[in-house]
C-alpha cells in the first residue's frame, strides 16, 4: 500500500492538494487498527494505490464534527470529513471515508455522502464474528471448547445484543455513562451462560447517579428493540465482544490467557479470512469503487 508522510492538514488544505494532484486517492478511517484492517483487505483484493490515513491526519475543529454528527469521536471526524469534501473534488474517488455503523440503525442516524461507506454490521470486528471463524478459532486456538461454533455464538450473542441496547440507550438519552467491566454478572449454569443483564444495568446507571432515571431508561430500551434486525452482528459492540469473551471461555479452559480481551482479540484474528470480508456488502463495494478509479 502506498503512503506519503504529509503533516496534520485542514480540510481547505486537503481540497487544494487534490485539485493539484488529481491522481492522489486516499482512504479515512476512523483508526490506527481500521487502518490495517482496511489494508489488509484490500491488498488481498490487489489494490495497493490508496494512501489509508487515521482521522487523526486531518484537523476537524469539534463545532464542524458536531454539525454533521450528534456524537463525539473520530467516526464524527470521519463523516464530517466525507460531507465536507462531497461534491467539491476533480475525482470523486480521490477520497473514500470508512467509519463504523455503530448505533446508527438503532438510533434513525442516516449518513449519506458519496465518500462515506458505513461497515455492514455495528463495527469492523463483527466481520470476524462469524460461523467460519469461530469454528477456526475453536478448532487451532481454544482447543478445549466442548461444543461448536454455533452453541458459542448462540451462549453469548444475546446478552451481547442486551449490552448493546443499553449502549444505545445511553447514547440517545445523552447519560454519559461509564462503561462498567462485566465481571461479577456473569455466571455458568449447567451449559448455559447467564449475564445478569438488570444487575449490570443498575451498576451501569449507578456510574453517573442515574438511578432514579430507570424507568426511563427502560422505556428508550424497549422502544429502540423495536428496531433491532435479526442478525446479532448488527446490535453488537467491539469492547462488549471481547470482554464477554473473557468472562465465557474460561469456564472451558485452566489456562488463565483467555482471562484477557487482548489475547483472545489476537488469537481470533489469525481465524479470520480476507476473501471472506471482501465479499461482505461494504468490501465489495469499496473494492469496486477503487478499481474503477
Amino acid at each position: 500500500m502506498a503512503t506519503r508522510e504529509d503533516a496534520k492538514k485542514t480540510i481547505d488544505e486537503l481540497l487544494t492538494q487534490y485539485q493539484l494532484h488529481p491522481e492522489l486517492q486516499d482512504i479515512f478511517v476512523e483508526g490506527a487498527w481500521d487502518r490495517s484492517v482496511v489494508q489488509w483487505v484490500l491488498r488481498h483484493a490487489g489494490i495497493n494505490n490508496p494512501v489509508i490515513y487515521d482521522i487523526e491526519a486531518v484537523e476537524i475543529p469539534f463545532e464542524l464534527a458536531k454539525k454533521h454528527y450528534p456524537f463525539d469521536g473520530k467516526k464524527g471526524r470521519v463523516i464530517a470529513l466525507a460531507n465536507e469534501l462531497d461534491g467539491k473534488l476533480a475525482h470523486s474517488s480521490q477520497v473514500t471515508c470508512v467509519a463504523d455503523a455503530d448505533f446508527d440503525n438503532l438510533l434513525g442516524i442516516h449518513c449519506k455522502s458519496a465518500l462515506l461507506f458505513q461497515t455492514d454490521y455495528c463495527c469492523q470486528e463483527m466481520y470476524f464474528f462469524s460461523p467460519v471463524v469461530i469454528d477456526k478459532f475453536l478448532s487451532l486456538a481454544f482447543r478445549s471448547y466442548p461444543y461448536s461454533a454455533q452453541h458459542l455464538i448462540a451462549a453469548i450473542g444475546p446478552p451481547l445484543r442486551e449490552l448493546h441496547l443499553l449502549r444505545a440507550a445511553n447514547q440517545k438519552l445523552m447519560f454519559g455513562l461509564h462503561r462498567i467491566k462485566l465481571k461479577n454478572c456473569c455466571s455458568l449454569k449447567g451449559d448455559t451462560f447467564v449475564v445478569d443483564i438488570d444487575g449490570y444495568k443498575i451498576r451501569y446507571l449507578g456510574s453517573k447517579g442515574r438511578i432514579k432515571d430507570l424507568e426511563m431508561f427502560n422505556a428508550t430500551i424497549e422502544s429502540l428493540r423495536q428496531e433491532l434486525k435479526g442478525d446479532v452482528r448488527y446490535h453488537i459492540s467491539k469492547t462488549d465482544f471481547f470482554e464477554l469473551l473473557a468472562e465465557y471461555l474460561p469456564y472451558y479452559s485452566k489456562e488463565s490467557i483467555w482471562n484477557s480481551p487482548k489475547v483472545i482479540e489476537a488469537s481470533l484474528l489469525p481465524a479470520v479470512d480476507a476473501g471472506d470480508i471482501m465479499k461482505e456488502h461494504m468490501y465489495a463495494n469499496l473494492i469496486e469503487r477503487l478499481r474503477r478509479s
